[in-house]
């Protein structure tokens, strides 16, 4: 797994060498940050699992009490789960790099089509007027669900991951691909900025013009896509990459992740699978309502999430000797996420 973050760091920096844009290559970006909030997090909770750890086995001191975790089964993957954490952040620190790398070779040509696609499948009209119905005495909560609470369960997921023993690696593997796969080569060959900003690069003003007035006409405060909009746009035409910068629609990687959550709940307990799926629908629902996506970005990460879940699954179900098998991973996600 380490090997990939690395490969796939080398690759984004000789790009960003080749395509004479080296400043936009900044693996640190989240790790900086991390390294910020992230002792906030762990170290409590370190000191919580110290603190009950010594309880239960008296150390005659500190440093014996620490020999003693990492030679428990769980101290060497605690460890593990650290350093994996910290080639997730470097990884996302590349990818970001990378987003940031499609202006460079790509050009938003894929907008118009893409906008036309979504509405011949919903029968010829614009898929966000047939949810606003439905969602617009809800837009607040959408909001804070596409950009507060799906960031809260991609982060538990990630860190509950890094942490799952064996069975971490076969998901990293999908997880990293979907990312790249997705967030990158399909990104860049499908180059698009979605309907929040359609009129800046298609200069067409009036075909989402209802859309962002209705998503502009909330103040004090404004929503979150609003602020995060502006964020995006500034970034873009600096050409700086930052946290969370970078603009592409298709396709939709908020939908990916939400998608492999939901292949991960629903294989943690077939009683999540419900809870699952919504989790699923209304992110991509709310993708189109918040103006962020076009229709297709949602299905076809939908579709293409699944093929590399299940193409992944079935490799490493046949090489049993360098990925868990299914019935291990199955007894071992049953287990609880981090046991085992």
């Amino acid at each position: 797994m380490h090997l990939i973050v690395v490969a796939y760091a080398g690759l984004v920096f000789l790009a960003a060498q080749i395509l004479g844009r080296p400043e936009k290559f900044d693996p640190l970006m989240y790790a900086e940050r991390w390294m910020v909030v992230l002792p906030g997090l762990v170290l409590p909770a370190l000191a919580c699992i110290g603190t009950g750890y010594a309880i239960f086995t008296r150390p005659r001191s500190p440093i014996a009490g620490l020999v003693m975790f990492l030679g428990h089964p769980r101290g060497p993957r605690v460890a593990a789960g650290l350093v994996l954490f910290t080639s997730v952040t470097l990884f996302y620190g590349a990818f970001t790099s990378a987003k940031n790398l499609l202006p460079e070779v790509s050009h938003f040509d894929w907008d118009i089509a893409l906008a036309d696609l979504g509405e011949w499948m919903h029968g010829g009209t614009p898929p966000w007027r047939l949810l606003h119905p439905f969602l617009t005495p809800y837009t607040r909560y959408i909001d804070a669900f596409y950009n507060v609470v799906w960031q809260v369960a991609m982060l538990t997921m990630v860190l509950t991951m890094v942490f799952a023993g064996q069975r971490r690696r076969r998901f990293f593997v999908i997880f990293f691909l979907c990312w790249i796969v997705l967030g990158n080569v399909l990104a860049g060959m499908f180059y698009s900025a979605g309907p929040l900003f359609y009129d800046r690069v298609v200069g067409d003003p009036q075909r989402f013009r209802p859309l962002l007035d209705y998503i502009g006409g909330y103040q004090d405060p404004p929503l979150v896509v609003s602020i995060y909009q502006s964020y995006l746009w500034t970034l873009h035409r600096l050409g700086a990459p930052e946290f969370g910068s970078g603009i592409s629609a298709f396709p939709s990687m908020h939908v990916s992740m939400a998608t492999l959550i939901a292949l991960w709940m629903s294989r943690l307990h077939r009683g999540l699978t419900v809870p699952a799926v919504l989790m699923v629908l209304l992110t991509q629902a709310g993708s189109i309502h918040l103006g962020w996506h076009y229709a297709i970005d949602g299905y076809a990460s939908i579709i293409l999430t699944y093929l590399i879940w299940r193409t992944v699954d079935q490799a490493a179900s046949r090489q049993p000797g360098r990925l868990p098998t299914r019935p291990a991973l199955n007894g071992a996600m049953a287990a609880a996420g981090v046991g085992g």
